[in-house]
């Protein structure tokens, strides 16, 4: 695993509605590097889906810059960003939406294919059984319709199609939350294997911190719009170091025993209320907040030696000691 496949740089993007301004994405700057997954999680509103549409150029961000394999995205326009769309693929959490009710499987995974000329000189059919074999389907789906699908199967499609491209980088926009749970945990296992058997470079977004830890080896945590803790997925889900991370380890479900004993953060109110643009936004539902939290300097700052494990909070060393007793 070497070198930056994407990396993104003070992003920011938001929305005017009734008079009020929300701010979706708040300067969020971070890498993913080549042949990992890196997970993405944060409750519903936290600005996930927005960044990864703003990645994906399919939404135009307000400020900030978008390299995928160190070329810049964000500056060009439809046109000159069609040869690149390729090399970029999303895989969304409405799989039924996502495909073409008319039309078989087979021609919704080898059409783009053939748009981008990546079928010439190539047997159709192959390709087809190659691709479906990956995610765990048998060739004779290609003759379907997605009604006749599962919802597990129409994801799987949507995998075949997206990887059938052979994109530099794989978004996948909660792709499971729409899943009964034991589909869920089939997905979960056959993104692990693709990531390891093919080296695929993926972004995982969710908003489970169980489900994000499992298939990613590095993970950022968002809320109202800003990544406010990132680092090793193992680490960050062991030691959390912000208190919205401790809330979302102690909702992630849990087989230990010892877990039921462990102290719990439980945060005040919703997420729409959020504190002032100069303060940290979590401090009007945080259990440990004081006067430094208004108003004093909250970028990310390590919190380990390597410089690797980063957070927002001014009492992380406290919030991260204490989720180990």
């Amino acid at each position: 695993m070497s070198g930056t496949a994407l990396s993104v740089k003070h992003l920011s993007k938001s929305y005017r509605s009734h008079g009020s301004v929300t701010d979706a994405v708040r300067d969020v700057t971070l890498s993913v590097r080549k042949g990992e997954c890196f997970g993405i999680v944060g409750e519903s509103g936290s600005g996930k889906s927005t960044l990864a549409r703003l990645i994906m150029c399919l939404e135009k961000a307000d400020a900030g810059e978008i390299y995928l394999g160190g070329e810049r995205l964000d500056l060009l326009g439809e046109r000159a960003l069609k040869p690149h769309r390729r090399r970029f693929q999303m895989v969304f959490q409405d799989s039924g939406s996502s495909l073409n009710p008319r039309k078989q499987i087979a021609r919704q995974i080898l059409d783009p294919l053939r748009y981008h000329g990546l079928l010439d000189g190539k047997d159709p059919e192959e390709v087809l059984r190659t691709y479906l074999d990956a995610v765990g389907l048998a060739g004779e789906m290609g003759g379907r319709y997605p009604h006749e699908l599962s919802g597990g199967q129409r994801q799987r499609v949507c995998l075949a199609r997206a990887m059938a491209l052979e994109p530099e980088i794989l978004i996948l926009d909660e792709p499971v939350s729409a899943l009964d749970v034991s589909i869920q945990a089939q997905i979960l296992n056959l993104l692990r294997r693709l990531q390891q058997e093919m080296h695929l470079t993926m972004v995982f977004i969710g908003h489970g911190l169980g489900a994000v830890h499992y298939v990613s080896d590095r993970l950022a945590v968002m809320y109202a719009g800003q990544v406010v803790e990132e680092g090793d997925s193992d680490e960050v889900f062991s030691s959390p170091c912000h208190p919205y991370t401790r809330a979302l380890v102690d909702a992630a479900p849990s087989g230990d025993v010892r877990e039921k004993q462990r102290a719990r953060v439980h945060l005040k109110g919703e997420l729409g209320r959020v504190g002032a643009l100069d303060g940290c936004p979590l401090l009007p539902r945080c259990p440990y907040s004081d006067a430094l939290c208004s108003g004093c300097d909250l970028s990310l700052r390590s919190v380990d030696a390597r410089g690797e494990h980063l957070s927002r909070c001014m009492r992380a060393r406290d919030t991260g000691e204490e989720a180990k007793n």
